[in-house]
């Protein structure tokens, strides 16, 4: 999920480099957003070669904040440099070689070798595969990374050809009208949510003002949304604790048409959520879950989630009382 600051800086960086020559691959959180992981980027790496990284240093030599050199980690070493472009941190990196589990330093390999193309808004990105980054990550020995990749890769191949154009995103305001028929139909379908159908009093005008909010302030509260051809159908929000005591925390909520269940869009909006509280430092996420609901007990234990207690009569739903767990998830 790419910030319009984000696109910006990366139409400038595409219309340097189209043209230059130059091979260059985007990777790393941006290239996973452009292949639609919901995911927040604070940054853009881009990866070249040995005489890529100095080019792209001479192209962008008015925003170099740290020039070109050979840097050596644990697991990696590169010629690498930074760039600030409008805000925005950009991590260039040439001849990247990756230490294998032998401990000698792997062969450098082509670009081109696991490369797709990404099109967006009329342009052609260049990004590495998943399947790629998922070896790559496992190489670096950040497998908390790399299962999430998987998770959404596999999350997508439960997927139909008509079902592969649902995707994940933020809400925008102009989602006011849309949010409220979803979460009426919902209301309908379910006795699982929150409120009976009918119930629910806020307004187009009342959603549009806080998804106004949430767009301007992303670091108190998330929302989620899957669509499929132009409408929306399922949702996942987020909301941090308000005190101090509490702000490592957030309290999460998820609805899905019953139409679109058993189709992984439900590992899909964890997975938002998860990078989202990552994003923001969070280290616990929680939610109730009455205990009828399997369905939901299976996805959120598959997500990480664990049984924390029982909140005895804590629904009162056709007429009778019904018990939730209490479930939280303690992120790495």
């Amino acid at each position: 999920m790419l910030s319009p600051q984000h696109m910006r800086v990366l139409r400038q960086i595409y219309e340097r480099l189209t043209s230059s020559g130059i091979h260059w691959v985007i990777t790393g959180s941006t290239g996973f957003a452009l292949q639609g992981i919901p995911i927040f980027p604070r940054d853009i790496d881009i990866q070249s070669d040995l005489a890529g990284v100095y080019a792209i240093e001479q192209l962008f030599s008015a925003y170099s904040t740290h020039s070109v050199a050979l840097h050596e980690r644990e697991f990696t070493r590169s010629y690498k440099g930074k760039l600030i472009i409008d805000g925005i941190e950009v991590e260039i990196m040439g001849e990247l070689q990756k230490r294998g589990e032998s401990g000698e330093w792997e062969a450098i390999t082509p670009l081109d070798e696991d490369k797709h193309i990404v099109p967006l808004e009329e342009m052609h990105l260049p990004v590495f595969t998943l399947e790629y980054e998922i070896e790559a990550y496992h190489i670096l020995r950040r497998h908390t990374k790399a299962q999430m990749i998987q998770d959404f890769v596999r999350s997508r191949q439960k997927l139909s050809a008509e079902d592969q154009t649902i995707r994940i995103r933020t809400v925008v305001p102009d989602d006011a009208e849309p949010y409220l028929n979803f979460a009426r139909q919902i209301d309908q379908e379910t006795t699982f949510m929150m409120l009976e159908p009918g119930e629910r009093t806020s307004t187009v005008e009342d959603f549009r003002a806080n998804f106004t909010h949430l767009q301007e302030d992303p670091t108190q509260a998330v929302l989620l949304v899957a669509e499929h051809n132009q409408r929306l159908i399922g949702c996942l929000g987020a909301t941090r604790g308000g005190p101090r005591r509490m702000a490592h925390s957030a309290t999460i909520f998820i609805g899905i048409l019953a139409s679109y269940t058993g189709k992984g869009i439900g590992t899909q909006l964890f997975i938002g959520a998860e990078n989202w509280a990552r994003s923001q430092h969070l280290h616990r996420l929680t939610l109730d879950v009455m205990t009828p609901n399997t369905a939901g007990i299976t996805l959120y234990s598959k997500r990480g989630f664990l049984r924390e207690g029982i909140l005895k009569d804590a629904y009162y739903v056709n007429g009778e009382f019904v018990d939730a767990y209490t479930m939280a998830k303690i992120l790495d």
